[in-house]
C-alpha cells in the first residue's frame, strides 16, 4: 500500500472445496485427512487417464510409422518405375532420331 499500511487477506471459500468445521483438533485433522484423501483419489484418477491417453498416443504413432513405411516403400517402387520409363523414353528418342 502507498501509505505503508498492511492489508489483511481474506480467503474466499473454493466451490466444492472442504468447508472448515468448528470443533476440536480431531475434527480438523479428520477433515484435513478427508481432503487429502480426496486429492489423492483425484490424482490417481488423473494419472490413470494420462496413462490411457499416452497408450492411445503410442498406438497412433506406431500406426503412423507403419503407414509412413508403406508410403516410403511405394515411393521407392514409383521412383524405380519412373527410372525405367525414363530409360525407355531415352531409348525410343534415340531410335526415332536414328530413323530420321
Amino acid at each position: 500500500m502507498a501509505d505503508g499500511g498492511t492489508a489483511q487477506i481474506i480467503p474466499f471459500p473454493r466451490p466444492g472445496g472442504p468447508v472448515p468445521r468448528a470443533g476440536g483438533p480431531e475434527t480438523r485433522l479428520a477433515s484435513a485427512l478427508a481432503g487429502l484423501q480426496a486429492a489423492l483419489d483425484q490424482q490417481h484418477e488423473a494419472v490413470a487417464t494420462w496413462r490411457r491417453n499416452l497408450l492411445e498416443l503410442h498406438d497412433s504413432v506406431q500406426g503412423l510409422g507403419t503407414s509412413l513405411a508403406g508410403y516410403r516403400r511405394r515411393l521407392g517402387e514409383l521412383r524405380a518405375g519412373v527410372g525405367r520409363l525414363g530409360a525407355e523414353a531415352e531409348v525410343l528418342t534415340r531410335v526415332i532420331a536414328a530413323t530420321d
